[in-house]
């Protein structure tokens, strides 16, 4: 056995003359791990009077450098004002050239010293650089941080050490950027975090004080009864009876629940603040086959398990007065949460996350209509699973605009036909988005639409429907006859079986004014996904259909069509016998004819020929969108949006859900 005490003076040297920050603790691991097999086998070599391969621990050194200083790039703080620091360091550096010998051939290097070595010192211990940075690098990021700011000015890219050190002596710092983005109005920053993800958010309110007031609106506040993530493995290894384990676990988060929630209630100011919110159960799981869904979580506590933390809720929801979004996850809504929820008199959004409404808020909806609250929504999301009662949040929501329904797994199920006469939201609905529907359920549907709009629904624009299995034209037809009178710009239907030129025929006839149409088709009746499937007739005949269409903007369909990169020019020539391999004159004429192409260009050109307002074209399960260009009369371009497939004509992505 060998020790760290047994280890030779240049062995030893090998382990302690480094020494690694914070920072790089993420990589040092790595490197010790391979300094160590390194060193023994320098003393094996040693002992065995060989030679040894120092390549590993210097590429596991290099290799921890390189990681080093992407993980702590100096431009992260030496930017902005902060850049006169660095620029001060620069007069106290001396420049020295030397050679090295790399084979045969000698390569110039240049390196830094300090008459003074401590000034390096106090500036990588005041800006936290890694030991692993030098003064050289940081002077390379500076550079190019600085010909980017001054490009125009100096009309150079490069930036010499002369010129660093006139900067740093003569007018002081430079001024980099003369306009922060806490100089923005509050309205432009409002929208920059509306487009941020969460993460996002609280990365940029974390920067200053005044983005800290202005982010906290759009933070979304956690209320979680949490489950831990361990509770199965924790179950088993200690040993207690099950119902003995989940009681005492349940109350003990229950307890640091309500001791949050205690928090947020003495907050005013953070609830006077905050416009998102979610509240969740982790005890509820519809989808634990294990003994949890066996064990009556509800009936701990004298069967009052659940009272003071629908109590608290009850205030912080009515307390939260500038709530614009709202998302309830596995919870059982009562008829006083209903009734907070429609107090709020800001709410626009509400998701109903595998939720459930009981019994008494179902009965004082259907049978108190008159006298039933009422919320401001108008954004609704239902994820449902097998059951029927969140659609009893449509009476509560006389005013949506935007409504989509899908299923968090299997089918949705349609509404009780015993609320279909007291939807009230049809006269005001703009986007509709129906998932998962099954293929028995679509004629339901439809009747539940044409009942409880009395056949007119006067803003209906976005309607997507997405039905399990294949459904015939005659059925995709008679359920959009429920809509006839809606003024819709985006359809999107996935899920025929046929697709023929009369469904075509028939949506252009009384959809004439459609801005987007997707059509997805479906192999078989027993098909469940969705993918590229072949289309029953030509391409052609499809893209002659579009012409009936007077507005029509984007097309997106699954067909999955043979040699797309071949154009008719190409055919013409295989007709002819090919191109010999020495006419270059032909072979300049076939591609001045773009004889073939890695894109499919040729189906968007098809397409863009026969519908002259057409601007884009896609392959939805390629996520490949196609921009068709128009620069002169007569001819078209095709362009691939090179960021990748939008779902700026999707209903469902359109609702923000």
């Amino acid at each position: 056995m060998y020790s760290d005490d047994d280890l030779q003076d240049e062995e030893h040297a090998l382990f302690h003359s480094w020494s690694s920050e914070p920072e790089m603790c993420a990589f040092e691991k790595e490197e010790e791990k391979t300094r160590r097999s390194y060193a023994v086998d320098l003393r094996e070599k040693t002992r065995q009077g060989g030679e040894v391969d120092t390549t590993q621990v210097t590429q596991a050194i290099s290799t921890n450098e390189d990681m080093a200083r992407q993980a702590v790039c100096p431009r992260c703080c030496l930017c902005g004002p902060h850049i006169s620091s660095f620029l001060d360091l620069s007069v106290h550096a001396r420049e020295l050239k030397s050679q090295v010998y790399i084979g045969r051939r000698e390569f110039p290097v240049i390196y830094y010293t300090f008459d003074d070595p401590e000034i390096w010192e106090s500036f990588k211990t005041t800006w936290k650089v890694p030991s692993t940075v030098n003064y050289g690098f940081l002077l390379e990021e500076t550079r190019e941080l600085l010909s980017i700011a001054y490009l125009k000015k100096l009309l150079t890219c490069f930036l010499s050490e002369r010129t660093l050190r006139i900067i740093a002596t003569s007018s002081g710092s430079p001024q980099v950027q003369k306009l922060c983005l806490v100089d923005l109005p509050s309205e432009i920053l409002d929208k920059i975090y509306s487009h941020a993800s969460e993460h996002k958010i609280r990365l940029l309110s974390s920067t200053c004080r005044q983005l800290h007031e202005l982010g906290g609106r759009h933070l979304s506040r956690r209320i979680i009864l949490k489950r831990p993530l361990s509770f199965y493995i924790d179950l088993r290894e200690s040993g207690l009876p099950p119902d003995e384990y989940i009681a005492t676990v349940a109350l003990d988060a229950r307890k640091d629940t309500l001791a949050f929630c205690n928090f947020l209630e003495n907050r005013k100011e953070l609830l006077n603040r905050m416009e998102n919110l979610v509240i969740s159960n982790q005890w509820i799981d519809i989808f634990d086959q294990t003994v949890i869904q066996d064990y009556p979580i509800s009936e701990l506590d004298g069967r009052k398990f659940y009272n003071p933390f629908y109590k608290s809720l009850c205030r912080i929801i009515g307390s939260s007065v500038n709530l614009v979004a709202l998302t309830f996850i596995n919870m059982e809504l009562d008829l006083n949460l209903v009734a907070c929820v429609c107090d709020l008199s800001k709410l626009d959004r509400l998701k109903l996350h595998m939720c459930r409404i009981n019994e008494q808020a179902r009965r004082a909806l259907v049978l108190d209509a008159r006298d039933a609250p009422v919320s401001t929504v108008r954004d609704l999301e239902v994820v449902v699973t097998n059951d029927k009662s969140p659609w009893y949040a449509m009476l509560f929501c006389p005013n949506l605009q935007n409504f989509t329904v899908h299923a968090f797994s299997g089918v949705v199920f349609p509404p009780p036909d015993v609320i279909w006469d007291k939807c009230r939201f049809f006269e005001t609905l703009k986007c509709l988005y129906l998932g998962h529907i099954s293929l028995f359920h679509l004629q339901t549907y439809a009747e539940w639409i044409r009942q409880s709009s009395h056949g007119d629904t006067p803003c209906l624009t976005y309607l997507k429907i997405e039905v399990e299995s294949g459904m015939t034209d005659t059925m995709v037809i008679l359920f959009l006859q429920a809509v006839q009178s809606a003024p819709l710009e985006v359809l999107s239907i996935e899920g025929a079986l046929q697709a023929d030129l009369h469904l075509f025929d028939w949506i252009a006839q009384h959809f004439p004014h459609l801005l987007a149409l997707t059509i997805i088709r479906h192999s078989s009746t027993r098909s469940r996904c969705a993918s590229f499937v072949v289309w029953p007739l030509q391409i052609w005949q499809y893209a002659r259909c579009l012409s009936a269409f007077l507005r029509l903007q984007h097309f997106g369909w699954n067909n999955e069509t043979l040699s797309p990169e071949y154009s008719t020019y190409s055919l013409r020539l295989l007709e002819q016998g090919g191109l010999d391999y020495a006419d270059d004159a032909g072979w300049d004429e076939a591609n001045e004819n773009d004889w073939f192409s890695p894109e499919d260009i040729w189906t968007p050109k098809l397409f863009a020929v026969h519908c002259p307002t057409l601007r884009t074209f896609a392959l939805t399960f390629r996520l490949i969108t196609y921009f068709i260009l128009r620069p002169s009369e007569g001819a078209i371009e095709i362009e691939r949006d090179l960021s990748g497939y939008s779902g700026k004509w999707n209903p469902s992505l359109i609702l923000g859900f």
